[in-house]
């Protein structure tokens, strides 16, 4: 579902409209398990996911004003491994965050992170889990981030750090780009 320029640089695909592309943590094991379950309940199929390290992943969080240092293929926090930050000024959070683009390559590109990348993932979800969405964005969003932002600083610590990130489900492959 990739297309590549003739440098070789990735570009971002067509997704089908409704769609949104999730851009994870690939070396976390809480962020991984977080896909499989998307993946168990997306039965629409709207959901497409890139680790942050890809190529094409780091093509869109920089569109977003997202720095990227490296793309080194290792952990972040690893004695190899590359930072996702935000000296910048723009969105922050890289590897500390999950995100959510809607609209993939169109002008509308919009890209959510955080609880409301979360929040958007149950809606789009349906059924009784966008029944959670709703009652969830009650709560204030400086709550919500804080929880967000004090799981996300304690999952290595938690639920552990991959070496590598894993492959894809054979059944799912063709929803995992770059």
């Amino acid at each position: 579902m990739e297309d590549a320029t003739e440098q070789g640089a990735a570009v971002a695909p067509t997704l089908p409209p409704g769609s949104g592309l999730v851009l994870y943590d690939g070396y976390c094991v809480l962020c991984n398990g977080s896909i499989r379950w998307l993946l168990r309940r997306d039965g629409k199929g709207v959901f497409y996911f890139a680790p942050q390290a890809s190529a094409m992943a780091q093509q869109v969080m920089a569109r977003h004003g997202i720095a990227v240092a490296s793309a080194s293929g290792n952990p972040p926090g690893s004695a190899a491994g590359g930072q996702i930050g935000n000296p910048s000024g723009g969105a922050s959070g890289g590897a500390n965050t999950v995100f959510l683009v809607l609209g993939l390559g169109t002008p509308q590109e919009r890209l959510l992170s955080r609880s409301a990348a979360a929040l958007a993932c149950l809606r789009m979800l349906g059924g009784g889990w966008a029944v959670v969405a709703a009652l969830l964005k009650w709560v204030p969003l400086s709550i919500r981030d804080g929880i967000y932002r004090l799981a996300a600083r304690s999952r290595y610590r938690v639920f552990g750090r991959l070496a590598v990130c894993p492959v894809p489900p054979a059944k799912a492959r063709s929803r995992f780009l770059d």
